[in-house]
């Protein structure tokens, strides 16, 4: 009974410990998924503020010296991590920087001469969106990174570029100050380039408890690993614990076994969720997901190359700036009244951001809660401008082939018109040999026979697709011939001459 109670004491210390220790495990994975994400946001958050500077900069007509920088000074003091907001000119040249002290060196700086920088700058003149460094030594001195936002309309634009600096270790520092704990080693790295390092030295942690985060930054993935100090771990595994640790030693490595399975069920959904994405930006037709308001909650990459624009950029805006109709509303309306038993199908046209017209046909998927409200909705968008061309080009063709087979037609019909009126001038001529009076008239018949006939030809040769072969004419001999016609049908009033130069030369008809 003694053994039997003391091993029963024995294994609830060891569960006790276990308990322990698993909690600690799950407080470093939560203190790490909010490094990350405050890391993220603290970031993204500074970049979305350079868009407001941009806009503001647009609407105003450009800023003095005096009002960038005690526009830039409130930036830095309500959004704390900036190392500089410099101001750039066309010639790439710093202008303005603020703040003044500490970063001296880098006012009247020419960025074409930095090896770094100068590529970023040809990239941010030829598109809207904020260019991001890689990690780079700056001219402040240490490592950091650097945005690019062009100001004007386009790269000529006088407006130049607006620069923000980041030196790493303060903007990493600032982001983690509120909230987690000290006691903790945070590297951050760029790749292969590490950024810097927050909090104890790394030789003061322990390895084996630490967590690794992926961060996306802009376009950029950076690696947050963390581990906690040899402090914090000795709270957690202190000499009293040893003991039931060391009894319930099978169980302590069931219980990493099972949270073994348990990243790797998060390393399977991560890859699951890449695979995801990897099919969707792969397919050829767009992915549209509105909120209820008909706002852009996601799209494809497809979608968003199909109307010119980044995805980030399509994001939060309505369905109705992207529709090229008199009333965009309707177009909502019709997504909000569609169920899952009617899902419409509709030839709908976009606009692309260069304003040139997108011929679609799109296929609407409701999202309707458990209340049956609309929440949203998902359209499947396919490009068929192209086919739309070729459909037209078509019709075109069949009308052509239509009209060449009616000008046949008409022609065999005229052509034995022709023949007979042809052989009866020629029955006439011999007729009439006794009233030569009356030969010009059948020769003018004659001569509007022989044209009609070669009308006749000319139909004929369109409706096969021949080419027409072209002979002399001299053309005063066949204004001489139309003058005879026309000297008998006009009135006696009417006084007509004909002058035609005899060294006139002969044109192709």
């Amino acid at each position: 009974m003694l053994a039997l109670l003391s091993s029963a004491v024995l294994a609830a210390g060891w569960m006790l410990g276990a308990g322990h220790h698993a909690r600690f495990r799950g407080e470093l994975r939560t203190i790490a998924d909010q490094a990350a994400l405050r890391v993220r946001a603290f970031v993204e958050a500074r970049l979305d503020v350079t868009y407001g500077l941009r806009a503001d900069w647009r609407a105003i007509g450009g800023l003095d010296h005096a009002a960038f920088k005690r526009r830039m000074r409130a930036l830095q003091i309500r959004y704390p991590g900036y190392q500089a907001l410099n101001w750039i000119n066309r010639d790439h040249v710093i202008q303005w920087i603020t703040p003044w002290v500490g970063n001296e060196g880098a006012l009247g700086f020419d960025l074409d001469e930095h090896p770094f920088a100068a590529p970023l700058l040809r990239a941010a003149e030829d598109t809207e969106d904020l260019v991001l460094s890689s990690p780079m030594i700056l001219l402040q001195g240490g490592w950091g990174f650097v945005g690019y936002l062009r100001l004007g309309d386009g790269p000529n634009d006088e407006a130049g570029l607006l620069n923000v600096v980041f030196r790493a270790q303060p903007v990493l520092r600032a982001a983690l100050a509120e909230g987690l704990p000290l006691d903790m080693s945070y590297a951050f790295s760029d790749g292969d380039v590490p950024l810097t390092r927050v909090g104890v030295p790394v030789e003061d942690a322990v390895e084996a408890y630490a967590e690794v985060r992926r961060i996306l930054v802009a376009d950029r993935m950076w690696t947050l690993r963390m581990t906690p100090s040899a402090v914090r771990v000795a709270e957690v595994t202190g000499p009293e614990e040893w003991l039931p640790v060391a009894v319930g030693l099978v169980l302590s490595v069931g219980i990493a076994a099972l949270i073994a399975v348990g990243q790797w069920r998060q390393a399977m959904l991560r890859d699951s969720e890449q695979k995801y994405r990897n099919i969707v930006d792969a397919m050829n037709e767009g992915i549209w997901i509105l909120d209820a308001e008909g706002g852009t909650r996601f799209v494809n990459l497809p979608m968003a190359r199909m109307l010119g624009y980044s995805s980030r950029q399509m994001l939060g805006r309505t369905f109705d700036e992207f529709v090229d109709t008199s009333d965009p509303t309707g177009v909502t309306r019709q997504l909000r009244t569609t169920t899952p038993e009617r899902r419409p199908m509709f030839e709908l046209d976009l606009v692309r951001k260069d304003g040139t017209p997108v011929q679609t046909v799109v296929s609407v998927k409701p999202f309707i809660d458990d209340g049956g409200r609309f929440v949203g909705a998902q359209a499947l968008v396919t490009d068929v401008t192209e086919r739309k061309r070729l459909e037209a080009q078509l019709r075109h063709s069949q009308k052509m082939e239509a009209v060449g087979r009616l000008a046949g037609g008409i022609a065999h019909d005229f052509n034995n018109l022709t023949t007979g009126i042809l052989c009866a001038c020629h029955l006439l001529e011999h007729e009439l040999v006794s009233q030569p009076d009356l030969l010009p008239l059948v020769d003018d018949i004659n001569k509007c026979g022989e044209r009609a006939a070669g009308l006749t030809q000319q139909l004929l040769a369109f409706s096969r697709q021949q080419v027409l072969r072209p002979k002399v004419l001299n053309p005063g001999e066949a204004l001489e011939e139309a003058s005879r016609m026309l000297r008998g049908r006009i009135r006696v009033d009417v006084d007509f001459q004909l002058h035609v130069f005899p060294d006139q030369p002969a044109q192709h008809s």
